[in-house]
């Protein structure tokens, strides 16, 4: 088995925590907080993205679908 490729598709929830998120027009909507994981599959069930506030006072949160 090859695992270049097994892990070529994988990411570490650590990289995706702070990633930016855009709309489809490229405008900034926040960032990823975190990802939440299905305990029985063990996928990524939906992304939380942090946005407004200042400093990290204020910052609201939206589930984002994976």
């Amino acid at each position: 088995m090859d695992n270049r490729d097994e892990t070529a598709s994988l990411i570490s929830a650590g990289k995706v925590q702070g990633t930016n998120v855009y709309n489809t027009n490229g405008d900034s909507l926040g960032e990823v907080y975190d990802v939440m994981i299905d305990k029985l599959s063990g996928k990524v069930a939906y992304a939380i993205m942090s946005f407004g506030g200042f400093l990290g006072v204020g910052e609201r949160y939206h589930p984002l679908p994976w």
